[in-house]
């Protein structure tokens, strides 16, 4: 197997394949200088023959257009312990948590994911994240969302989804636009609150060891998207951009 890295873009060939079997256009490079950590998550394994050497040619990614618009400004509390079992607790624990919390801003990337994981030293079950979404009328739109692994959505203190994600063939991995709800927007400002838990539960019932609660590691996250023909003012970003806790 081998791996070219260049910028962003990063392109896997198999086999002394020419053409390349698989191709991401969206790398998380938050640190320029850095080392190689190879492992597997599923049986024993050997990495041989590895050598590192500079890239001949540079290399670009098309990327599709993409189809929603998305909302990119977030805030998220610090790490709440424990699940939320009842409208009553959700009050309880966003009262708490505005009022004595540290309070992180955070930006979506292009593609709308926020990884909420690489905001925490040691990532682990939950938090909130805050948003506010600001509409020219009181109007109706469609919100697009994925998530892993549970998520609780209220919009102006009303609850509106609760699920917890099931699809264990893809490891709970975060799907675009798996679900879809109609948001009753108000005039003016709207706020858009989403607690989620990450995968800390699946990886105690898959009998997986703790190192893997590391970021590297964490499913912990959300996709959060617009459908287009929506048309919010403000904070909703029409057509040309989700989010990854």
């Amino acid at each position: 197997m081998k791996l070219e890295v260049y910028g962003e873009y990063m392109r896997v060939f198999i086999g002394g394949q020419k053409e390349p079997n698989l191709e991401i256009a969206l790398l998380q490079t938050e640190r320029e200088t850095g080392s190689v950590f190879l492992k597997t998550s599923f049986a024993e394994a050997y990495f041989v023959n590895i050598t590192i050497q500079p890239l001949e040619q540079p290399f670009s990614i098309q990327q599709s257009p993409p189809g929603f618009g998305y909302l990119s400004d977030w805030h998220i509390s610090e790490q709440l312990l424990g699940n939320i079992h009842n409208q009553r607790q959700y009050y309880q624990w966003l009262n708490m948590a505005e009022q004595n919390h540290q309070w992180q801003k955070v930006t979506a990337d292009r593609n709308g994911i926020v990884n909420l994981a690489q905001y925490f030293d040691h990532p682990k079950e939950a938090v909130f994240a805050k948003t506010k979404i600001y509409s020219d009328t009181a109007k109706q739109v469609t919100q697009a969302f994925g998530y892993t692994q549970a998520l609780l959505v209220v919009l102006n203190d009303r609850l509106l989804f609760y699920g917890r994600e099931l699809d264990f063939d893809n490891f709970m991995r975060m799907t675009d636009a798996e679900q879809k709800q109609v948001l009753h927007l108000k005039e003016g400002e709207n706020k858009l609150v989403f607690w989620i838990r990450s995968d800390d539960q699946w990886q105690d019932t898959a009998g997986n060891p703790p190192y893997l609660g590391r970021k590297q590691a964490m499913n912990w996250g959300l996709w959060q998207g617009w459908l287009k023909g929506n048309s919010t003012t403000g904070q909703c970003l029409v057509g040309q951009h989700k989010l990854l806790l």
